[in-house]
């Protein structure tokens, strides 16, 4: 089985501005950054992440820019999976 990609749990600081985030904000309240996504709660093996670009991993619109640019015969359920998780 391959590995799966390990991230921190719970990202504390916002990315943008570095203030603490609350555990169940999904946005930081100085900045309206969106947190981070936890792709350890998808169970996604790393090599499959590995070609999505940072900016795609947390970012729904970003994803499906780069969904739409990959060749279809090569997209799998997992980038679906992923749509579904940054859309929730």
């Amino acid at each position: 089985m391959a590995p799966v990609v390990t991230l921190p749990p719970v990202i504390t600081k916002c990315p943008a501005c570095g203030v603490y985030l609350e555990k169940s904000a999904k946005f930081c309240g100085e900045c309206g950054t969106p947190r981070p996504f936890d792709v350890t709660a998808l169970g996604i093996p790393a090599e499959q992440l590995a070609a999505v670009p940072e900016e795609a991993l947390s970012n729904g619109d970003a994803f499906k820019k780069w969904m739409a640019a990959t060749n279809p015969q090569k997209r799998q359920s997992w980038m679906l999976q992923v749509l579904k998780f940054l859309e929730g």
